[in-house]
């Protein structure tokens, strides 16, 4: 059957159910497409935490001054985190006493196909912590 003589066939009524099953089909494609970009966005922020985390332990050890570790950590996040929307850094929580670091960032993720049926934006977050272990072992 020809494509002209397939337009022009009246008796089927494969045009509207065509129509009609063709609206979930996009959003199901805009969903995967918007969780493809959440996962990245998240794997983009923790690995940003991570490092920042390891650093700001490093710095730990050569400097306790809050306002040090604090600037240490700002700038080190910062530069990991080229491309994110809105990555905003709490405040490190640290103590010196036992070596550990903990830093919890946010970042937004506006959907891209998904915000056409009124979903969005979401704010992700990571979490990291490091201790610094007992090298006599």
């Amino acid at each position: 059957m020809s494509l002209k003589k397939f337009l022009r066939e009246e008796s089927g009524a494969i045009m509207p159910i065509f129509a009609i099953s063709l609206v979930p089909v996009i959003a199901l494609v805009g969903a995967s497409v918007d969780l493809a970009g959440i996962t990245r966005t998240h794997n983009q922020l923790q690995n940003a935490v991570d490092t920042t985390a390891l650093a700001v332990n490093h710095e730990l050890h050569l400097s306790t001054v809050q306002a040090n570790i604090q600037t240490k950590a700002q700038t080190h996040f910062a530069a990991q985190v080229q491309g994110l929307q809105n990555p905003h850094l709490n405040p490190v929580d640290f103590s010196d006493a036992d070596g550990r670091v903990d830093i919890s960032p946010t970042a937004t993720y506006r959907p891209q196909v998904l915000t056409a049926f009124g979903l969005g934006p979401y704010e992700i977050s990571a979490d990291a912590r490091t201790v610094v272990g007992d090298e006599s072992i």
